[in-house]
Formats: structure tokens, sequence, C-alpha cells
């Protein structure tokens, strides 16, 4: 019975997304059902349960799966912001209906009610319309066809550019105050200037998250959608060449609007190698489809706007100066030992290998070595380092960007380890592949 429910199940994968397609999502959600009914261990197939009733607007049994999902896999990113949109929504649903409720109660009784001829009919449908619009850009604060910078996002990237907070990848991952983060950015919708300096960062950094969510349409927009897409597959040598395309097709609001998140995006993936994370994150908020399914894709999307951000917006004379960003330039040698002579790591640290390899040697290297080798070589990027290694357990060999962010940062932090450990030593020490640190196993040159 199980292989004939697993062989049914595959054979309707096409169906399930056919009544996405056509917003029947009550029979998707039956579809969705047997597949979690089939691998019940799996969250991704709980979390297209919870997107198909938040389609519905049925927010509880949305949060309801979300929450399942959740519990099996507590990191998983995507349940993480459909939950938190379902949570914003669910609010805003329940603030509209109260307006309604209010404009409906009974007026009091005019002693002299105008005559039926001279009661204002309201505008023609199209005029209506377009005020429709008018309202959807004032509250989400954003005009696609203006090269404005709304307020919100200008002050928040500011803010969150900083050297102090662009080195925390955490301002995305820890929830903010909810109430506190809707009523400013009700403040920044009513045109009011709105310090954010006493709010804290990741508040500042929810107010970020919930413009991008509250946009009436995504800000790669849906009309483009599956040119991103189509985009992300090209081979490495087409990739930067299909995404400006596509950069070129955006409404020039939207065009500065991305720059400038992505300009926020790209410093703390200078210093934390996020950018995976950081578009998995962002994925849903800036390349949402109008189904509302998930699609992993624009995870990679989004990825490749951030590692490519430079030689995308570089000379785009929309955006002229753009907004500044601090970038990485402490000198490497200023943080260690100087050396003699042409210097390809900049920083010294006894008892560490150091070694002048590139990636491939380094993977040669290690390929023949026994578990727990590990080797630290140079990188591309500025005050960085790089350390390769094989892990003791698995015999996997494998990469990490070291990144010392400034001489006002002391330490060194790499994926995963957001706060600095105070040396290359410690950090190597702290990582779970049984690195042999106080007996390498290549040796250390002199």
């Amino acid at each position: 019975r199980s292989t004939l429910m697993r062989s049914s199940a595959a054979s309707d994968v096409y169906k399930r997304q056919a009544f996405i397609n056509k917003k029947d999502y009550d029979s998707a959600i039956k579809q969705f059902l047997l597949v979690c009914d089939i691998s019940p261990h799996d969250a991704n197939n709980f979390v297209n349960v919870g997107v198909a009733y938040a389609n519905k607007k049925d927010y509880e049994k949305a949060l309801e799966s979300f929450g399942r999902a959740l519990g099996i896999d507590p990191s998983h990113a995507v349940a993480k912001q459909m939950q938190r949109r379902c949570l914003t929504d669910q609010k805003k649903r329940a603030d509209k209906l109260k307006a309604q409720q209010a404009a409906a109660a009974p007026a009091p009784t005019a002693h002299h009610a105008p005559p039926p001829q001279q009661q204002q009919q309201g505008p023609p449908p199209q005029q209506q319309q377009h005020h429709m619009q008018q309202q959807a850009a004032a509250y989400s604060g954003f005009d696609p066809h203006s090269d404005v910078l709304p307020a919100l996002v200008a002050t928040t990237v500011a803010y969150l550019s900083r050297e102090e907070e662009s080195t925390n990848l955490g301002i995305f991952q820890e929830q903010g105050d909810a109430r506190l983060i809707q009523e400013v950015k009700a403040r920044f919708d009513r045109g009011e200037r709105c310090p954010v300096d006493g709010i804290g960062s990741h508040n500042v950094a929810g107010l970020l998250w919930l413009w991008c969510h509250d946009l009436p349409e995504p800000l790669l927009t849906f009309g483009l959608r599956d040119r991103w897409l189509a985009a992300s597959q090209e081979p490495t040598h087409r990739l930067v060449p299909a995404l400006s395309d596509c950069i070129a097709l955006l409404p020039p609001g939207s065009r500065r609007a991305l720059h400038a998140l992505l300009s926020l995006l790209h410093a703390i993936h200078s210093y934390q190698n996020a950018a995976g994370r950081l578009g998995a994150f962002f994925a849903e908020e800036v390349l949402w489809s109008e189904s509302g399914l998930h699609d992993g894709n624009a995870g990679r999307v989004v990825e490749l706007l951030i590692v490519y951000y430079q030689e995308l917006f570089q000379g785009d004379p929309l955006l002229g100066a753009g907004v500044a960003m601090p970038t990485p330039q402490v000198p490497l040698a200023t943080l260690g030992r100087k050396v003699a002579g042409p210097d390809p790591f900049g920083y010294f640290e006894n008892g560490i290998v150091f070694k002048n390899f590139t990636r491939d040697e380094a993977e040669s290297k290690l390929a023949v070595s026994p578990g727990g080798a590990y080797l630290v070589r140079p990188s591309s990027q500025p005050n960085c380092l790089s350390v390769s290694y094989k892990a003791l357990d698995s015999g996997r060999v494998g990469h990490l960007l070291l990144s010392k962010p400034s001489a006002s940062v002391p330490g060194w932090t790499t994926d995963g380890r957001p706060k600095p450990y105070e040396s290359i030593y410690a950090l190597l020490k702290s990582l779970p592949y049984g690195l042999a640190l106080a007996n390498p196993v290549l040796p250390i040159d002199p």
C-alpha cells in the first residue's frame, strides 16, 4: 500500500501545480496532505500546505502547518518567513475588519438629508482603480516609477550598513518587536521623519523586511520572475550579463531600491560569507510568485545578486554615487606580524598551518592527508583568509572563509560563527571537524 501511495503521489506532482496555478487551493491542499502522510518527516511538505492555506487567507491553519514544519526543522528559513508573513497579514486583516465595522456603524440621523440627486456617486471605475494604486503606493512608501529612494529604505540601509551592524548576520535571524516595527513603519508611510537609532538593530532589520513584505508587487516584479529564474541557471560566464539584462528591465524605483538593499546584503556577505542564507531569507520577500508556491531557485537569484552586486551595478547611470557602503579595507599586515618581502597572508599566528596554496592545490594536498588535517591559505577577498580542512569523522574536504572585519572588531569570524573569536586557533577549535591543532597533520612552515 505504501508503494502504491508513493507512486500515486509522484504521478500527481503536475496536478498539484495545476491546482495552484488555477487558484484551486482546496484541491492543492488535499494533494499536499497526501504527500505529508507519505513523508511526514519532510518539513517542505508542510510548508507547501501552509502556503496553500495562506493563499486561502486561512491564516490559522497556515500557521499550524508552518509550526509543524518548524517542529521538524527549526531552522527552515521559508517556514520562518511565511510564519512571520501570516502573522503580519492576520493582523492587517483584523485591523481592516475593525475599520470596516466602524465605518458600517449607523451614523447620527441628519435633520435634513440632501436630495438623492445631489449625493455624490463616487468616481468612475477607472479613477477608483487609479486611486487604489495610489493608496497601495502610499501604504508601502514606494513608487516603482520614481527614481527617489523611499525614506524608510534609505534610513534602515544607512543604519544597518554601519560597521558594527553589518558584521552581524544575526540582525535578520532574531525576531524584533512586531508592534513597534508596525508603528514605526506607519510613521514612515505618513511621510514623517523617523530616526531609528533608538529602536534596536533587530527592529530596524525587521522594518526593512516588512517594507519588502508589504509591497503590492515584489521588488523584482511578477512580470520578470520567469526571466530572473532563467538567468540564475545560466553558465558562470553568462550570469552577470543575464542578471544585468533583468535589472535593466526593472522600473527606475525598483532598480534604485534593489541597489540599496543589495548594497547592505553584500556588505554583510563580505564579512560573513552569507550570500546563500541571505538569499534564502529574502527570496520570498523580493521574488515571490503570484501562486504563492515556494521555488528554491528564487533563493539562488537573490544569492547571485548579492555575490555579483558590484559588477551588476557598476556604472549604472541611474544610481550615480548610490548608497555609500563601508568596505573592509584594513590591511591585514597591520593586524599581525609584518614580514620582509611579499607576504601573501599579511597575518601571522603561532601554531597555525599557513600554506600559500590555491583552492585546487589545497584539495589535492588534503585528499592524500588523514582526517583532521587543515591549512590556512590566502583569500581574494579583502581582510579575509581561507581555511581548507578534512573532517576527522567523515573525511570530507571543505572550505571556509575567515573574516577579520576591522581593527576595531577584534578576532575572526566565519560562516556559522558570527561573533568574533580572538584568534584563528580559537575559531578552528570551535569547529565540529576534529581538526588536529595541538599536533597538526601538515607541517608548520617557518
